[in-house]
């Protein structure tokens, strides 16, 4: 993609999510929903250097990417300034589950094809079992309703440091019982999502 296009891409994104940024009540604990979004979600990752080499970004699309992060946030605190805060307004999670997917589309067209697959590998391979919960995951994996009830409901008794460093004795187990519910074929499935093993 040629510079013209990229920033025009950049440009896109940052008016998308600053309209939904205005969504995010004044109210809330510093940072709130977008602030969530980098520090959990899939832009988290590019602040990892190994990622940055596993991806083998080139210096323009590492700058543009860095760019979108300090444009958006640039145009998030500007567009809270702006809104009245006697309006009724979604909540932080709203926000932050929003913004995801726009991010994702975003980054499918700033990144060459393999790099996009490999961000989605790693990105797998960082939530891990807990990604089974979200819902284009389910129907990636075609669970039925009964595996989705089961999955949920195990996901969220795992631990908040699930995923980061070393597994605790209870989320290992937790882990094991929602492996326990997809069939052989899902399981297949879903190793194959997660890609070649990567060492966060």
């Amino acid at each position: 993609m040629n510079t013209i296009m990229r920033w025009t891409t950049l440009l896109v994104f940052c008016c998308v999510l600053s309209s939904w940024a205005v969504a995010q009540p004044t109210n809330r604990s510093r940072g709130g929903g977008m602030q969530r979004f980098f520090n959990s979600g899939i832009m988290s990752l590019f602040r990892i250097p190994d990622v940055q080499a596993e991806l083998d970004l080139s210096r323009d699309t590492a700058e543009l990417i860095f760019a979108l992060q300090a444009d958006l946030f640039s145009e998030y605190r500007n567009a809270r300034r702006d809104k009245s805060s006697s309006e009724e307004l979604p909540s932080a999670d709203d926000v932050a589950a929003q913004s995801g997917p726009v991010a994702e589309r975003l980054l499918s067209t700033i990144l060459d094809p393999n790099q996009y697959k490999r961000l989605q590998e790693l990105w797998l391979q960082r939530r891990g079992l807990r990604a089974i919960a979200m819902d284009d995951l389910a129907d990636a994996l075609q669970l039925d309703e009964s595996q989705r009830e089961t999955t949920g409901k195990l996901v969220q008794q795992l631990s908040r440091n699930y995923g980061r460093g070393k597994i605790s004795d209870e989320d290992a187990e937790i882990a094991k019982e929602i492996t326990a519910t997809l069939t052989p074929e899902q399981q297949k499935q879903w190793e194959k999502m997660l890609g070649r093993p990567f060492n966060f």
